[in-house]
Formats: structure tokens, sequence, C-alpha cells
């Protein structure tokens, strides 16, 4: 009680000045400040926290909604940061003129809680939905040009159980394909038939990172025939190329 009493003693005999409704949208660009700077510390932590998630959740139904509209929910992340802007405007503009400033308006304050946020709250979604669920990934390979080129964004889904024409990523950056890959395949025959294929500044996985479409599934044959694919007995049908 003693500590609240100081509080508001300190708050009471503090400085005060307007708030901007300008300056809370401009803090808005790092989601929550805008908020904080109206004075409204908790409000803002807890828009910044249900941006995050309702971003992730969005991603996570992206995958799975198949229709052009789909493409809305990406646009989730910029709605939820202008509506959080306008919401920081408009608390602001409520705020008297003669606004008392409370301990969090500073700009160290500012720094800091957006910073804590930052270090806490990503990094917590990313390892829990990125690793597990959803994850974009920057193609850093030319392997599967023209379907998918460098530098193209892949969004991946980890819970998809993958299917023939289906398009996966390989990642295995800062590891070595030959023990990643050395239970399933004859590596040195692999390597010999890479060589063979591509030049020393052309292997497809050099990068860390190989892009291709799945063709057959545990259980299927596949033989080369006459330089044709032949999967279970069929001819390969390619339409894509």
């Amino acid at each position: 009680m003693s500590d609240e009493v100081a509080l508001g003693a300190h708050e009471k005999a503090g400085k005060t000045a307007p708030r901007h409704p300008f300056v809370a949208l401009l803090l808005s660009v790092c989601p929550g400040l805008g908020q904080q700077y109206a004075g409204h510390l908790v409000r803002g932590i807890i828009l910044y926290i249900i941006l995050i998630i309702v971003s992730w959740l969005a991603a996570i139904a992206f995958m799975y909604v198949e229709s052009r509209i789909s493409i809305v929910l990406l646009a989730v992340p910029f709605i939820g940061m202008v509506a959080i802007a306008a919401d920081a405007w408009w608390c602001a503009s409520k705020q008297p003129q003669e606004y008392r400033l409370k301990w969090f308006n500073r700009p160290v304050i500012y720094a800091a809680v957006f910073l804590f946020l930052l270090m806490t709250v990503n990094p917590l979604m990313d390892m829990l939905i990125g690793g597990n669920v959803v994850r974009a990934f920057p193609v850093t390979s030319s392997s599967m040009a023209p379907t998918v080129l460098k530098n193209d964004l892949l969004v991946i889904n980890k819970l998809a159980e993958p299917g023939r024409g289906d398009v996966v990523l390989l990642d295995y950056r800062g590891d070595n394909v030959s023990s990643r890959f050395s239970d399933v395949i004859d590596v040195e025959l692999f390597n010999r038939i890479i060589n063979s294929l591509f030049g020393e500044n052309e292997i497809p996985y050099k990068d860390g990172q190989l892009v291709r479409r799945i063709i057959a599934v545990p259980g299927d044959t596949v033989e080369i025939r006459e330089g044709n694919v032949v999967v279970n007995g069929k001819k390969l049908d390619e339409p894509y190329l």
C-alpha cells in the first residue's frame, strides 16, 4: 500500500505534457508503443501479444484455405498494425492537455518494453509455431527453376503429409548432406551422379537447400525407360514443365 501511495504521489507531483495523436501514430511503427505513449502500458502490451498470435494463426489458416481469398490472410499482420495504430491515435486524442506523465513515459522505458517483448514473445511463438507448424523460407537454390526461382518465398506447412505432386523443401544449412542421407542412399553413388549432372558451381544443394517435386511415395516403383520416368508402370505425366 505504501508503494502505491508513493507512486501516486510521484505521479501527482510529476510533470504534465499533452499527448499528441500524431506522435502516438508514429510510435506505432513498433506496435503497442503508441498506447504506452498515450498512457496505456498494459493495453499496448496486450495488443502486441494479440497481434503476434493472430498473425501466426492467419499463417496457419492460409495453409488450409484453398481459395484465392486466402491471400487476404497474409495481410492480417498489416491490418492488425493499422488497427493498433488507429487505437493509439484514439487513446492519445482522449487524454487531457494536462496529461500527467507516468513512470513509463520515458524513451528508455519505451525501448526497454519493446525489446523485452521482441526478445520473449517473438522467439516463443517462433519456437512453438514456426518450429512445428508453419514457417516461411526464402529460397536460396535455383534447383527447381523456372517453377520455383531463387529468392522466392515458400510458406512451408510442417503438419502436412507430403504426397505425389507436392513441392517440398529440404533445408539442411549447416549440416552435411552425406551424414544426413547416409542411412537411405549410397552417398558415393549419389555424389557421382550429382557431379556428372552439374558443374562445380551448379550443385543444387551446395547452398543448403534442395527444392523438389515428389513423384513417388514409399511402395511405388520408379524406373527410367528410354529417357522417360515411369512410376508403377506408367509414364510420369509432368504438365507443369
